[in-house]
């Protein structure tokens, strides 16, 4: 399964496997959110990313967040946010735990980032 971020859209998307190169959207229409840096969850349910919000879209108002996207409904669970920026989100390979790595504004990501280790458990299954 391949999955992907609609750059024209700003949705999740899920190339179909029938040939047709067509795509099934997955998250809500609207530019509001943006997603980047996704993993799947070990069952291949849930997405893990990044996501953009850009409900109030000026730059000093976007909110950044790690959130588990269910990949058959589209609901999304935030996972980590109150930061200025997240990447890099990773599962544990017992399926319950997600690593990723956060700064603030001013700070460039090598001056100065967290790693942080969030459960996910509930959001995968």
């Amino acid at each position: 399964r391949i999955f992907y971020s609609e750059f024209a859209t700003q949705r999740l998307c899920r190339l179909l496997d029938d040939g047709s190169g067509s795509s099934q959207p997955i998250t809500p229409e609207g530019d509001r959110f943006r997603f980047a840096d996704g993993v799947l969850s070990s069952n291949g349910k849930v997405m893990y990313c990044v996501r953009e919000d850009h409900e109030h879209p000026e730059p000093k108002n976007v909110v950044n967040e790690v959130v588990a996207v269910n990949l058959v409904d589209g609901s999304m669970k935030i996972l980590a946010t109150g930061n200025d920026f997240y990447a890099h989100p990773r599962v544990a390979s017992n399926g319950k735990k997600l690593a990723y790595i956060t700064w603030n504004h001013p700070n460039m990501p090598w001056d100065s980032t967290e790693l942080r280790v969030t459960s996910i458990y509930s959001a995968s299954s």
